[in-house]
């Protein structure tokens, strides 16, 4: 049914970049009848993608048990905060306290074995126990929640003409790039300078406003009394990973 002419309905696409295509929320908004500036927060929506157990048990690292069954989840949160619609992870000391165990919200939980020995199933949550608890919920995080930034040169970055760069790899906003050699899958974000024979490997990532490769803080003497500045003529080299 149509919205009445004295109430307006639209919807605004929160979008950056690649990351809209992929994940998209709309927030519906309305303008009540009395109050035609007012935003009704119960009219807000958020569209979810939600996550089974499937979707994570390639990230689990070593042999794991399964307690429970269909448990679904759309974030992520610390363990103390958790609640129905979350996965979480227990480090051993906790999984070893049945007490704090009980009052676990979680609806997806990666635990260490020492759960198992006093672990009462409860609906709508499934506990995931393996021995790398902390590494595994790490690489559930890496493949569900953490968004890689876009290949490509942002037009505000300036890079050496003589730089080598990989393939599929991001420079951010206002970045500098000396005569550099960076791998594959590199992330550079914004405000980054790297200078003259920095090299970097694959997937490396280098955060905002970093600088890598200029002089250190070094002088010496002369005879006459005159300062000088040591020279620093080494390179920088970061492996992979």
């Amino acid at each position: 049914m149509p919205l009445p002419s004295h109430q307006r309905r639209f919807a605004i696409t929160l979008a950056a970049g690649q990351r809209a295509a992929r994940r998209c929320k709309m927030i519906y908004l309305a303008v009540a009848d009395n109050s035609p500036f007012s935003i009704f927060c119960d009219k807000v929506a958020f569209m979810k993608r939600i996550y089974h157990l499937e979707d994570i048990l390639d990230c689990i690292q070593g042999p794991y048990e399964i307690r429970g069954s269909k448990g679904t989840f759309h974030t992520a949160k610390n363990i103390d905060e958790a609640s129905e619609g979350c996965i979480s992870w227990m480090s051993e000391s906790r999984s070893k306290n049945p007490a704090f165990v009980l009052k676990v919200g979680a609806s997806v939980v990666v635990a260490h074995t020492a759960v198992l020995d006093h672990y009462r199933e409860r609906p709508g949550q499934v506990v995931v126990a393996t021995e790398q608890p902390r590494v595994s919920f790490a690489a559930i995080l890496h493949k569900l929640f953490w968004e890689r930034p876009a290949p490509g040169v942002h037009p505000t970055a300036i890079v050496h003409p003589e730089a080598t760069i990989g393939l599929h790899v991001h420079i951010g906003a206002f970045a500098i790039i000396g005569k550099c050699c960076i791998g594959n899958d590199a992330v550079i974000h914004s405000h980054c300078v790297l200078h003259d024979r920095v090299c970097l490997g694959e997937r490396v990532v280098i955060k905002n406003h970093t600088t890598i490769g200029s002089d250190g803080y070094g002088y010496v003497r002369l005879s006459d009394g005159r300062n000088i500045r040591f020279p620093h003529l080494g390179g920088v080299i970061i492996g992979d990973d």
